[in-house]
């Protein structure tokens, strides 16, 4: 029973007499009594072996000494498809120009084993390339092999082929071909693969929401391919400038109208090596040069109102300060030209890049002619809206390169999401304004392969070589 709860408090020995002590008593205190004294007991032991008398005979439960054992390495192979899948939307590029939305549709896709193989198989070679784990790129490697196969079947289905599955699995493969190309040209094949989908597709299916987001991630890239190619590019159609939108006008950003008029540069550069056919009948050829040169004016005029409505829509946008990066790749230039925003570097980085494969080809098509045919059509020195180049700087093909170096040193100062096949195409551009032995020239060099390791899209350094045969019209 214990000592009553007044000696336990005073910490005196006691008599236990009950129903009071003596202790209390002859002390004055009223005895407040006794308590039952609780104790824990440990009823594991009991409890499992009545358990398992009521347990079937091949029941056992676990000892009373058994704990969980902890395996040394944790097997994480049932989690590794949703580490790369989830690794692949965050890391790349997901602020860049144009929203992987898509990409996260064809991650929710369960239906489909030619989007599962394709999503797979990007995101494997793409975890494991930027950490640089040889496993994991062959397992990439395999999920490619898969993918290829599944994507091959569906397009000989009159159905699947027409379907937003096979759209962005064959875009996947796409991107998969700029990580780990199978072959020096394989994106090439990729984006002629694409651009043919499209064109097949025709401009109304691409209305829908994620459908226009695939179509105008891939224009930049199908652009790019005819460009090498020196072909003629399907998009250049009005048809492929309108429509894709004309459920949601007012959804097409001023990139994409400045896109619209890049997409006539590859149609005129057909026309001008066309025009160096030494079998080409004098008469035909003069006509075919005066349709070329009213050609190329007309896209300066497009080209000068995009610029003009820019400016008066960002107004006080940019401003040159030193530059601020620390790195082996020392810039060319003491300063960079920052923008308030990246999507305004990114436009106008477009618009010098246009700016200058329409100068370039300007120049070699009409010859010193053409400086005088533009001038109306470039910003004006006397203009209200501020203008990034002066009209003597527009029309230099350096110094439009030079000012392309600046805004992408920014944009790699403080931004290094910016769309990879989007910033390799930049570069390629910005290329052909230099010698390439110049200082520039060597930088530009530099930054392409410091490109390719932060994205671990490897294609795209040697571009610059192919983009500068098309311009030789001589």
């Amino acid at each position: 029973m214990g000592r009553p709860k007044t000696c336990r408090r005073r910490h005196v020995k006691c008599d236990e007499k009950a129903p009071g002590c003596d202790r209390c008593e002859n002390a004055g205190y009223e005895c407040e009594g006794y308590t039952q004294d609780f104790r824990f007991v440990n009823e594991v032991s009991r409890t499992l072996q009545n358990v398992r008398r009521t347990l079937p005979a091949t029941v056992t439960g676990p000892r009373e000494e058994s704990r969980p054992i902890i395996p040394r390495d944790l097997n994480l192979s049932a989690f590794q498809d949703d580490i790369y899948i989830s690794f692949l939307l965050s890391k790349l590029a997901p602020n860049s120009i144009v929203p992987n939305t898509w990409m996260r549709t064809q991650a929710n896709d369960s239906t489909s084993p030619t989007a599962k193989h394709s999503l797979l198989a990007l995101s494997s070679i793409y975890f494991g390339r930027i950490h640089h784990l040889e496993d994991i790129l062959k397992q990439g490697s395999r999920w490619y092999c898969n993918a290829l196969r599944c994507l091959s079947k569906d397009l000989q289905d009159s159905e699947k082929a027409w379907s937003l599955s096979v759209l962005s699995s064959a875009s996947m493969l796409q991107i998969y071909e700029f990580i780990a190309p199978s072959s020096e040209s394989a994106w090439l094949t990729h984006a002629g693969g694409i651009g043919r989908l499209l064109e097949l597709r025709g401009p109304e299916m691409h209305q829908s929401h994620i459908e226009r987001h695939i179509f105008e991630c891939n224009r930049a890239n199908v652009l790019w391919g005819y460009w090498m190619r020196g072909e003629r590019c399907f998009l250049e159609r009005p048809e492929w400038k309108s429509v894709p939108w004309a459920l949601e006008p007012a959804s097409k950003a001023a990139l994409s109208y400045l896109e619209d008029i890049l997409y006539n540069i590859p149609g005129m550069i057909r026309d001008a090596r066309k025009l160096q056919d030494p079998e080409l009948q004098p008469t035909r050829k003069n006509l075919s040069h005066s349709k070329l040169s009213n050609n190329i004016f007309e896209h300066f005029s497009q080209l000068s109102e995009w610029r003009a409505t820019w400016e008066q829509n960002n107004p006080n946008s940019r401003a040159e300060v030193p530059t601020q990066r620390h790195t082996d790749s020392s810039p060319p230039y003491p300063t960079m030209i920052c923008f308030s925003t990246l999507l305004q570097a990114n436009e106008i980085l477009l618009y010098n890049a246009t700016l200058l494969l329409s100068l370039k080809l300007g120049f070699k098509t009409i010859g010193h002619p053409f400086e005088d045919m533009i001038t109306h059509f470039l910003p004006s020195r006397n203009t209200s809206r501020k203008s990034l180049t002066s009209l003597g700087i527009a029309l230099n093909i350096r110094a439009v390169a030079t000012e392309m170096c600046k805004i992408i040193e920014y944009c790699l100062s403080l931004h290094h999401d910016i769309a990879p096949s989007f910033l390799f195409f930049l570069l390629s551009v910005a290329h052909l304004g230099f010698e390439p032995s110049s200082i520039q020239a060597q930088w530009l060099d530099r930054i392409q392969k410091q490109v390719a390791e932060w994205t671990g899209m490897i294609t795209g350094s040697d571009n610059h070589v192919s983009g500068r045969s098309v311009f030789e019209l001589d």
